[in-house]
């Protein structure tokens, strides 16, 4: 306020709100600051811009609303748009959601189509919820900006309720504010109970899902809401009052019930949503390693379905981070400097993870996220120079966090170089686990021991076919660039020359051996030990001697192998107890490793997709295993191995079959039985070649017709295995599809 002396009176000036009284004979003044300059004009004592009452000019008289230029004007029907909105979401959300259902089920391009639209959608949403949590910063903001960001204030529900209640009707209106939300829930669930009683039901999954996207996607808009009234900046006379309602004083009487509720507002909405989504993504992974998992995660879709598999927690990151978006303008209210420098510093946080994860399932949304990222970030530089900054206190704690910045850049610098220094003169092992064993007879359960470890963890293997590139540093490699070496005992193992230099280039080498026998392996006496070299040509010999290893050497190395504790794996067992004994390796690998959990399979009543092949061939087993965990990874869909009839007559959920045919697979009378039995049931089958696959002669056609088997091979590799293989088949291939072979038909 302004005053002029000698016996003029005093007068507020504009954006400031005076409240005189007198007291004794002496007139005392408490100066409020309002919460838009144009709604308090310069003038007498508690002077307010037309329309205008109550404590620093912030409310209409009931039936005006706010205009442009920080009057009020009578209600018309442009007024009135907030409280039409609400009606209109429920009463046409659903319906939207029926037709969007109708559509995706159509077409898959139509649903893709749909799917990458709402995902941009709902990053340009969580983007305006941002640009409204910056709009409640101290900036003096102006033309046109000023008047497209308070219309932002819809998401919060921060409008004013003159046109219909009282002035100073602060609880009514925070209360609707908060139940905005559970009645459009009641809405909702309105109208799919009448879904369901007219014979139309939707799914709840599809219920759960719609709720679930608006929840997520108004997080920053809930939390500002719930936060309001802890909002509190101070005045000029020293009280604090709110800054969206700058009429109520913080901590008064009628502060209090305001507080209660938002105390429950914040328990109800951003601390329930953001723990539920922290629960569902520590979950996430033990739901997707089982099957019955699967049909859980279809519930959860809103959540996980918008990001790659192996980003699923950026739901979680991208929650956290519109969460502390929301508590910027509230928790730093008394420090308005540092808003704009922290909320810069979390969209830059924001902007980094997202171009290191690239974690949306669409590049198109990605680069939507960038784009959308880099304009806050050019808005709030843009902004910075509007921001009233005339507090001491505030300036020098800028000037501290400055200096602390420009100290924190050459440290930055040094620490990555003396980190990067170390780690590489620090000696380890490149990898954790070296697999040694007979392609064979034991590739396909390589590459399954490795799908299971990283499945469950992390851990650096070595498997030939993926880190070779030089078969003459195979020894190298074992010597100096391995943990322990894992040696994958098959029948055949000892006589393999490559084999035999690798366990005993591990053994010379004081590396750690841990055998693994498999279905058939026996160690071979001492006689045959003494007479390996008979195994190998001279020119194997040689190879091994000129890499330093001597038929002594191997000999000296089966002996210490056969003298070692190690684990018995049998390919004939479940799904479980192949994943735990892999889970076992890998804990004596990495030498007293708390070893995960298994995750159930799931029952065979809620597959989807059988998987089938003989159970003579070990190999044929380990490849079966693998395309379960392909499948069930890719297409979130729950799959069985099937090992018996029983399991195929309780299959009441499967559509699909997918049959490994495999090297001597229709010689095996189990499995023509299996076939039949699918093809009893009308399951669509999709063959799939292992590479070892080949039509048997003649004769076996004739036993096979005998047997009343013919029909069914002839069926399954000659008819397509029903009518939809053909539309199965290439669904599948291009999910699995990365060196699969193709089916022989």
């Amino acid at each position: 306020m302004y005053c002029p002396g000698n016996v003029f009176p005093a007068y507020q000036l504009a954006g400031y709100w005076v409240e005189h009284s007198d007291i004794g004979g002496l007139s005392h003044y408490s100066v409020f600051s309002c919460r838009d300059a144009s709604r308090c004009l310069a003038g007498d004592p508690g002077q307010c811009n037309v329309g205008r009452t109550g404590r620093a000019c912030a409310d209409c008289f009931r039936g005006y609303a706010s205009d442009v230029d920080g009057s009020c004007k009578p209600c018309d029907a442009l007024s009135m748009w907030p409280f039409l909105l609400l009606p209109i979401v429920m009463l046409g959300l659903l319906p939207l959601l029926v037709a969007a259902s109708i559509l995706m089920s159509r077409a898959r391009r139509v649903a893709v189509s749909i799917f990458i639209v709402c995902v941009i959608f709902g990053q340009l949403v969580v983007c305006l919820q941002s640009l409204e949590a910056i709009y409640q910063f101290e900036i003096t903001w102006i033309d046109p900006a000023r008047a497209v960001l308070s219309s932002l204030a819809i998401f919060s529900l921060d409008i004013e309720f003159s046109c219909i209640l009282d002035p100073q009707s602060h609880v009514v209106e925070y209360g609707s504010q908060l139940l905005a939300y559970p009645a459009v829930l009641l809405g909702t669930v309105g109208f799919w109970l009448l879904a369901r009683w007219v014979k139309r039901p939707i799914s709840f999954n599809s219920f759960l899902n719609l709720h679930g996207v608006l929840l997520v996607a108004l997080l920053t808009a809930m939390s500002l809401t719930a936060m309001r009234p802890f909002q509190c900046r101070p005045n000029p006379n020293g009280l604090h009052t709110m800054s969206t309602r700058t009429d109520v004083i913080c901590w008064s009487p009628e502060h209090g019930p305001l507080v209660v509720l938002a105390s429950l507002g914040i328990l109800a909405y951003p601390v329930a949503i953001l723990s539920t989504i922290a629960f569902l993504t520590w979950k996430y992974p033990t739901w997707l390693r089982s099957g019955g998992g699967l049909e859980v995660l279809e519930k959860y879709k809103f959540l996980f379905g918008r990001f790659r598999p192996e980003r699923y927690y950026y739901a979680l990151l991208l929650s956290a981070h519109n969460m502390v978006v929301a508590l910027i303008p509230a928790a730093l209210v008394a420090a308005p400097a540092l808003q704009v420098g922290i909320m810069g510093a979390v969209i830059c946080t924001k902007l980094t993870a997202q171009s290191l994860l690239w974690p949306w399932r669409s590049d198109v949304a990605n680069y939507n996220d960038l784009v959308l990222s880099t304009a806050l970030l050019i808005l709030l530089l843009l902004a910075s120079p509007l921001l009233r900054l005339n507090q001491t206190d505030t300036s020098f704690l800028v000037a501290v966090l400055l200096a602390c910045v420009l100290c924190v850049l050459p440290l930055a610098a040094l620490s990555s170089a003396c980190m990067a220094v170390s780690v590489r003169l620090r000696s380890q092992s490149k990898y954790d686990a070296f697999l040694c064993h007979h392609k064979a007879g034991a590739g396909a359960l390589c590459r399954f021991f490795k799908l299971i470890v990283h499945k469950y963890g992390r851990m650096n293997i070595f498997l030939d076919s993926d880190e070779l590139d030089d078969l003459a540093r195979i020894f190298e490699i074992v010597s100096s660039d391995t943990r322990c070496l894992v040696a994958v005992l098959t029948p055949e193992l000892l006589q393999r020359m490559w084999c035999a230099g690798e366990m005993t280039s591990a053994r010379k080498y004081g590396i750690p051996i841990i055998p693994l026998y498999c279905d058939g392996f026996a160690f071979p006496d001492e006689d045959c030990i003494n007479k390996i070299e008979s195994v190998w040509t001279e020119e194997q010999q040689y190879t091994l001697t000129s890499h330093g290893i001597a038929m002594e050497d191997i000999k000296a190395t089966y002996r210490h192998i056969s003298t070692l504790e190690g684990y018995a794996l049998s390919r004939h067992s479940s799904l479980e107890e192949q994943e735990r004994l892999v889970l076992d390796v890998a804990a004596a690998v990495l030498r007293g490793a708390r070893r995960a959990d298994v995750a159930p399979q799931g029952s065979v009543s809620s597959a989807r997709i059988l998987l089938c092949s003989t159970e003579r061939e070990p190999e044929a087993i380990s490849t079966v295993l693998i395309l379960q965990q392909m499948v069930q990874q890719q297409l979130r869909i729950a799959t069985f191995r099937v090992r018996s009839l029983k399991d195929i007559a309780a299959a009441s959920s499967a559509s699909f079959a997918l049959v490994l045919l495999s090297k001597g697979v229709l010689e095996d009378p189990d499995f023509a039985l299996q076939i039949g039995q699918m093809r009893a049931q009308a399951l669509s089958f999709v063959p799939v070649n292992d590479g070892t696959f080949q039509f048997p002669p003649s004769d076996f056609y004739m036993q096979a017709g005998e047997s009343c088997g013919l029909d069914v091979y002839v069926w399954l590799l000659f008819s397509g295995g029903g009518g939809r293989r053909g539309r199965a088949w290439p669904k599948c291939r291009a999910q699995l599809g990365k060196g699969l072979p193709g089916q022989p038909v």
